[in-house]
């Protein structure tokens, strides 16, 4: 099994969300945000794969709460 830890941080107007394992620090940063121009916020990788699931999850949580989300997802895969 793996560890997973989870640390929120409600701003306001905004949230950052961090989901890691016992190793800690951000090597990956995403930030999502909802735009008036289409159904999926917008999402900018600042640190870390763009195609990674940070970028994925980080836009689906801005979706769902309407607002900026910073989200740094440093999970390693499982390996097989």
């Amino acid at each position: 099994g793996q560890v997973v830890h989870f640390h929120v941080t409600l701003l306001e107007g905004s949230a950052f969300v961090w989901v890691g394992g016992p190793r800690l620090g951000i090597d990956d940063l995403q930030v999502a945000v909802p735009t008036k121009y289409g159904p999926l916020p917008s999402v900018a990788s600042i640190r870390g794969d763009v195609d990674g699931p940070g970028s994925n999850l980080a836009q689906k949580l801005s979706r769902k709460f309407g607002m900026l989300i910073y989200l740094s997802f440093n999970v390693d895969a499982e390996p097989e």
